[in-house]
């Protein structure tokens, strides 16, 4: 945790306090005397999101007449508790704080401040428009929006160009196209190294990701492609993801996937990748600058990034399908400073924090005009497709408490169906049945 200055605050507040007691018993005043303003905004984060305002508290400070931020620094799992805990008391310990998608659900959502007040009368500049909707529509709950999207990912493709050359393959501009060279690009040198057209890391809840991947990716105009709608519906046994799991079956009989799929850990993959052993990858996109780096990757500088696109019969205007992964402000419902939180979050969440963050903080951004802004394409190669992707993102699953629980239901369903252990059918079937009870556990079915 960050070292806190907390002491010092406190006996300040008891001074102050101890002051303005004894005028009013003196004059004999019989109403309590207003409550001091605080001189600390206190946030709760991980250390990235405090790295990431560095040189943008001191504008806010000047603005409120506030000392200081404090910050409380916490690993991702630890924050998650911290902010359940502290939201369920009758007052928060913190006034803004930074969740993760993946690690928010009801419970919490309805913890957190809705924002659409705040928005009104003390509105952000370019809300809603230059932000994903998808975020939004994760943050939102009981029809009230409660945090703004601060830092964030999307996955891309990732493609070996000197695999592509060498085999005569072109790159792909359809998911169909994607099978195709898979299978094109998976081969055996002569000294007998073998090459793999397309790769994942084998953990039930990524494979469970990589389906949703493809089914959205396969079926971009149906509201039932993937494992569970952002409704909650459970769709893993409609047809999109049943054909998702066939590919992945197909790809795994015919040796474009490693035989050790189901055991490989991200470093395995990115490793495959990286000596030029795997055509292509689905990922986040900054790998880009792992890969494209000679000090680790021999691939440096034949490797690209592209949108994961969608299917020949698709006539949208979007550049792909992509998830995202992303960070956002909230504030406790149960902090008395909300409006100091709030003028902090909308100070954070302008175009201009967003881009000197991006700048010197190495914080992706998470609107799209900064992402396409001229000083940061400049920095980045895939800047302006990272743009069109956020535009466009989905997240991959609803929150929920069950999540992580859900995601391994699935994925172990997906990976007997992938070694021929069930149907894809059967699979999927399976998976929604546990599924389902999953979320009526919670509430939250929907079907």
């Amino acid at each position: 945790m960050s070292i806190s200055r907390r002491t010092v605050g406190l006996s300040i507040a008891i001074v102050v306090w101890i002051t303005v007691s004894a005028t009013v018993f003196a004059a004999g005043a019989r109403e309590p005397a207003e409550p001091a303003p605080p001189e600390t905004l206190t946030g709760v984060g991980h250390m990235v999101h405090e790295a990431a305002a560095n040189g943008l508290v001191e504008p806010y400070l000047e603005r409120t007449g506030l000392r200081r931020v404090e910050w409380q620094t916490f690993g991702v799992s630890e924050l998650h508790g911290t902010i359940v805990r502290q939201t369920a008391l009758p007052s928060a310990p913190f006034d803004f704080g930074y969740v993760l998608n993946y690690e928010i659900d009801p419970r919490l959502l309805a913890r957190l401040e809705p924002l659409d007040e705040w928005l009104r009368q003390a509105p952000i500049e370019g809300f809603p428009e230059d932000f994903s909707e998808g975020m939004l529509e994760a943050l939102t709950y009981d029809g009230h929006l409660r945090g703004i999207p601060m830092r964030g990912v999307v996955d891309a493709l990732h493609v070996n160009r000197e695999l592509f050359d060498e085999r005569n393959v072109p790159i792909p501009t359809t998911i169909e196209e994607v099978f195709d060279a898979a299978r094109s690009l998976t081969f055996q040198r002569p000294d007998g190294t073998r090459v793999y057209g397309f790769g994942a890391h084998g953990s039930p809840d990524n494979i469970s990701g990589q389906i949703i991947n493809l089914a959205r990716a396969m079926y971009p105009d149906r509201d039932d492609a993937g494992i569970i709608t952002p409704d909650y519906r459970v769709v893993i046994d409609s047809e999109p993801a049943i054909a998702a799991i066939t590919v992945l079956r197909q790809l795994y009989e015919e040796g474009v996937l490693h035989p050790d799929i189901s055991s490989h850990s991200i470093d395995d993959v990115t490793r495959l990748y990286e000596t030029g052993r795997l055509a292509m990858w689905t990922g986040n996109i900054t790998n880009y600058d792992n890969f494209n780096d000679p000090e680790r990757s021999s691939v440096a500088g034949n490797s690209d990034v592209i949108a994961l696109p969608f299917t020949e019969s698709y006539r949208g205007d979007r550049v792909g399908y992509t998830s995202t992964l992303f960070w956002s402000f909230v504030i406790p419902h149960n902090t008395p400073n909300k409006g100091l939180a709030w003028e902090f979050i909308r100070h954070r969440s302008t175009a201009e924090s967003q881009l000197h963050a991006g700048l010197h903080n190495a914080n992706q951004p998470t609107r799209s005009s900064v992402l396409a802004h001229r000083d940061y394409l400049a920095q980045s190669d895939y800047a302006d497709l990272a743009a069109q992707l956020t535009a466009a993102a989905q997240v991959a699953w609803p929150p929920f408490a069950g999540r992580a629980e859900a995601g391994d239901v699935a994925g172990n369903e997906i990976i007997r169906a992938m070694h021929g252990q069930k149907s894809p059918r059967d699979a999927a079937e399976d998976a929604a049945r546990q599924l389902r009870e999953i979320l009526r556990r919670e509430d939250l079915l929907q079907d």
